[in-house]
């Protein structure tokens, strides 16, 4: 069986700010609009969270607040969620090379992590018999294809008002 073989206009990619750099679904880093790199960072931390021995419940949870990942981890693990699941939100961000630029983790404001509180509260209210619910925001720099710097923040905030 002959190994399939795409081949890419190079001329096309040379003045490509990525390189040429493609995301899972074949499509040019630099052609993504807000929906895809938003897409492909929940595609790469849901990948992650599995690596990492999460259970993945909803890749992709929606509500009117927005939309997160809904894992969880056996009690007793070091990451465990207390029999309850945790709220992922994902913060992508395409970088070309390895530019820092602004650090997406410090996003998290006041009024995000309110934002974030009341997106838990709301899966809560849908899931009643929840014992608790933990919230994480993974901070995620695409920086080229096949290579991106991630941040995980465990409980990035503690719950009280």
């Amino acid at each position: 069986m002959e190994a399939k073989r795409e081949s890419y206009d190079v001329a096309a990619t040379a003045d490509d700010p990525f390189g040429g750099a493609r995301g899972s679904d074949g499509r040019l880093l630099s052609s993504y609009d807000e929906d895809d790199v938003a897409a492909e960072g929940r595609r790469i931390v849901a990948s992650y969270l599995e690596r990492r021995g999460y259970e993945l419940i909803d890749a992709c949870w929606e509500c009117q607040m927005g939309s997160a990942i809904v894992a969880r981890k056996e009690q007793g693990d070091p990451d465990d969620t207390c029999g309850g699941v945790v709220l992922v939100e994902v913060d992508p961000r395409l970088r070309y090379g390895a530019d820092p630029g602004e650090v997406p983790e410090l996003s998290v404001d006041d009024a995000r992590r309110t934002h974030l509180k009341l997106m838990a509260l709301l899966y809560l209210a849908h899931n009643l018999t929840l014992p608790c619910v933990r919230c994480d925001v993974v901070a995620l720099d695409i920086i080229s294809e096949r290579t991106a710097r991630m941040r995980h923040l465990v409980s990035a905030f503690c719950w009280e008002w």
